[in-house]
């Protein structure tokens, strides 16, 4: 391990929250995770496979069947659990994350609603699965970008034992996939790999849009944005959340396609 890549994995925290409801603005966390990507490497070579910080806590309402078919917590489990809430360990959350200049997370625009809810003070983002949209957009072989996926796709070096959806198994998934995308980067020239601060080469190489060609939702699901009428676009400007930048839901990927779009049809038009 070189010298920068060993300074990236020290200063990059891995984090994962388990919570009550996929709706990120009524969410409650009921699991918590994180370690630098460092640790999750020392944990998968002697495998040991544990990170020091991670609890899980109780939440305000029982849990409905269906997050705990999700997350394989249950209300048993959380009665029995030591912690209080959520709630009564932020202070130790945030001192944790201060040390970090970079956090990971899968699906990072989940966890950083999430934890926003709560008032926490986020480093700056690298998301493993925008990451990896990235790098095999035009794999075939790769055909979803979901962590119980890549896990196989890519054999990632963890236990088959590994239970998707629980917040320190996660976390060692997401920092030995972090890891594999790294190396990918440097391999296709994505980022120097000499260079002396990786994590802002990453951040730049990620901070640039992901073109999206076809509507992924509504009734023109499918449709290629630029064969979509300019009338649902002159719609969607003013009432689609994915596209309005003072919203939680704001889509930076899919507003900048929908602008290439839109000025390709009005090139067709005029």
């Amino acid at each position: 391990m070189t010298d920068n890549i060993t300074k990236l994995f020290e200063g990059a925290l891995v984090l994962d929250t388990e919570t009550t409801s996929l709706d990120f603005k009524e969410a409650e966390v009921i699991e918590y995770a994180a370690g630098s990507v460092l640790e999750v490497v020392t944990a998968v070579a002697d495998e040991s496979y544990e990170i020091k910080f991670t609890d899980m806590y109780k939440p305000s309402k029982p849990l409905l069947p269906e997050v705990s078919a999700i997350t394989n917590i249950s209300n048993r489990m959380l009665e029995l659990c030591a912690a209080g809430s959520f709630n009564d360990d932020l202070k130790l959350v945030q001192d944790h994350m201060d040390k970090y200049e970079y956090y990971i997370a899968h699906n990072a625009f989940y966890d950083r609603q999430v934890l926003a809810g709560y008032d926490l003070k986020l480093p700056k983002e690298l998301c493993t699965m925008r990451l990896a949209q990235r790098l095999y957009a035009d794999d075939i072989d790769v055909k979803a970008f979901n962590l119980p996926y890549l896990r196989y796709a890519l054999d990632l070096p963890v236990p088959d034992t590994f239970i998707a959806h629980r917040a320190d198994a996660d976390v060692i998934m997401t920092g030995m996939l972090f890891t594999v995308l790294v190396e990918k980067a440097i391999a296709d020239g994505c980022i120097d790999g000499n260079a002396d601060d990786l994590g802002a080469e990453l951040f730049e190489f990620l901070a640039k849009p992901i073109k999206i060609t076809k509507m992924p939702f509504g009734k023109h699901k499918g449709t290629k944005l630029n064969e979509i009428p300019l009338t649902y676009w002159q719609w969607a400007l003013e009432n689609v959340d994915s596209l309005q930048e003072d919203k939680p839901e704001y889509d930076a990927d899919f507003a900048a396609s929908v602008a290439e779009a839109v000025e390709e049809i009005f090139e067709k038009v005029t």
